[in-house]
């Protein structure tokens, strides 16, 4: 990822994984594996506002296998 004109990146210290989300300005935008280990976002020139957030891609199923065993230690 190289600095040329119009094609800026934030790169963060964070490692790379699947399940990341990120904005920009309010936006989403696609999250990348920048340097092929952290996690990079694609911003244009000037100031903008980013964020970003990890939901681990089992969350889902984990929640839901969670609530499924708790109603059954109940009954």
């Amino acid at each position: 990822m190289g600095s040329q004109p119009g094609r800026e990146y934030l790169l963060f210290t964070i490692p790379y994984e699947e399940g990341w989300k990120a904005w920009v300005d309010g936006k989403e935008v696609e999250p990348m594996a920048g340097l092929e280990v952290f996690l990079a976002v694609k911003i244009p020139d000037g100031t903008h506002q980013v964020q970003s957030r990890y939901i681990p891609p089992g969350l889902k199923i984990g929640r839901l296998l969670t609530v499924i065993s708790a109603m059954l230690l109940a009954f």
